[in-house]
């Protein structure tokens, strides 16, 4: 499983999760701009997934991209960190849809759930266009 490689112990100093309003801050864009130093133009946006787990405190743990099919196919990169996480929160753009839908949310967080993830969250629209503004998608 590819995770984006350097983020170590400066990772530890990313803190991606604001305890007052449990979203991510500004520092979502951080992730964004390793997540394009190590995927470069292997990223596509439109059939891509990035999953960001943090630690319980909230800071960046680790970072997946892979590029799905279906939904469905999220459990299987979630599955390896059943229960070790507090947060997740996946960047998806399927099929053209820049964010998920409400059927897609509910099966995300019946994922998530049977996996022992404690909390997750769903980066939206504002994130793409923020990625988008950045050059990051295509």
């Amino acid at each position: 499983m590819s995770v984006l490689s350097g983020l170590g112990v400066v990772s530890k100093r990313i803190k991606l999760i604001d305890e007052k309003t449990n979203y991510p801050g500004d520092s979502i864009q951080k992730v964004f701009e390793y997540a394009r130093a190590e995927w470069g133009e292997r990223i596509d946006w439109e059939q891509g997934v990035m999953i960001i787990f943090t630690d319980t405190n909230g800071y960046l743990d680790k970072t997946i991209y892979r590029k799905i099919n279906d939904l469905s196919e999220i459990e299987s990169l979630i599955k390896p960190f059943r229960g070790k996480k507090k947060l997740i929160i996946i960047r998806n753009l399927i099929r053209g849809t820049h964010y998920p839908g409400r059927k897609e949310e509910e099966m995300i967080r019946r994922i998530a759930k049977a996996n022992n993830l404690y909390d997750y969250l769903i980066i939206n629209k504002q994130y793409y266009f923020s990625a988008k503004a950045q050059g990051m998608t295509n």
